[in-house]
């Protein structure tokens, strides 16, 4: 008896078939070689996920030690706190989201990768955010990061790390960000970091899309926006180091930096 194959709107396939054709695939699906190895095929994927829900589950690979890599002493300190709520859990079942929402809580924490080192550890490398500016509101201080995160409140004695002060409307909370001009302000500063330059500078101001640096000298360093800031700050450091144009009264305008432009505050002179 033959058969004949058709496709799933009833069309020839152009296949035919007998019993004959079909014996030897018959024959092999009936036989107890093949019945033994689905079986053991079936006991083995058994085996494997009674093992993995076992990990999950038990203390088979729970987390007992967390490294970090990429901080050191206190900051260390502070990242492994953050994650210490984790010892004890699954290594295997550690989600994602629990590590990463732990890490963003650390202030001090500019970003982070982790991998699993079974079968106990979890190793972290974090990127530290580094200070930049002393953030100011009336009496208050805090410690901001170039991208504008706060650090830490500055209770006593502060940095010297340029000034960049802003009106008393608004929270400001360690962990958060500043905004408007505090922003404009601090990402000014954010070429400079590492720089010896950054301590010739007292206060960094920010009106409209004017950035302003005024220097411990009383130099203004006016640098226009924030386009093109490395460029603008490279040229105002060449031309301060050839004129010694730092004294007070006196301006850098570099917000062409192309042209530079050195000139005195009329206004602030007889004043």
């Amino acid at each position: 008896m033959a058969g004949e194959l058709r496709t799933a709107d009833g069309r020839s396939a152009g296949l035919t078939f007998g019993r004959r054709e079909l014996r030897p695939l018959l024959a092999a699906l009936e036989s107890p070689r093949l019945a033994r190895g689905l079986a053991y095929l079936a006991v083995v994927l058994l085996c494997a996920l009674g093992a993995y829900f076992g990990a999950r589950e038990t203390g088979m690979f729970a987390l007992r030690q967390i490294e970090i890599e990429g901080a050191r002493g206190a900051n260390a300190a502070k990242v492994r706190a953050a994650l210490a709520p984790l010892l004890g859990s699954s290594l295997v079942a550690l989600e994602r989201e629990k590590v990463e929402s732990r890490l963003a809580a650390v202030p001090i924490v500019a970003g982070a990768t982790y991998d699993r080192n079974f079968p106990h550890t979890l190793r972290v490398r974090v990127s530290i955010e580094r200070p930049v500016a002393v953030l100011r509101r009336g009496s208050e201080s805090w410690l901001l990061s170039a991208g504008g995160r706060v650090l830490a409140g500055l209770p006593g004695r502060r940095p010297p790390l340029p000034r960049i002060w802003v009106a008393r409307a608004g929270k400001i909370y360690v962990g958060g960000k500043v905004s408007g001009s505090a922003q404009k302000a601090v990402h000014a500063l954010g070429p400079l970091i590492g720089e010896p330059f950054l301590r010739r500078v007292r206060a960094a101001t920010a009106s409209g899309p004017e950035i302003t640096l005024t220097l411990r000298s009383g130099l203004e360093l006016r640098l226009g926006d924030l386009e093109r800031l490395p460029l603008k700050l490279a040229v105002a450091r060449r031309v301060i180091t050839l004129l010694g144009a730092e004294t007070s009264g006196s301006f850098l305008d570099v917000s062409a930096p192309a042209r530079p432009f050195f000139g005195r505050d009329k206004s602030k002179v007889e004043g």
